[in-house]
């Protein structure tokens, strides 16, 4: 998705939420602000959220 020039939103797995957040902070500044965004959460409450909002492309 990122290499189509498109935003990800991206949910992690709940036991490993930190090694995530360390990749973010590597690649980080190789991206434009907004282009990748991390959810933190327990997979029902997070999910539900994502996959029913309007703002998200499905």
């Amino acid at each position: 998705a990122l290499a189509a020039g498109n935003c990800v939103v991206l949910k992690p797995a709940e036991q490993t939420p930190a090694s995530i957040l360390k990749v973010a902070e590597l690649i980080g500044d190789l991206l434009p602000p907004g282009v990748l965004n991390i959810v933190n959460g327990f997979g029902a409450e997070a999910g539900q959220a994502l996959a029913t909002s309007k703002r998200i492309a499905k």
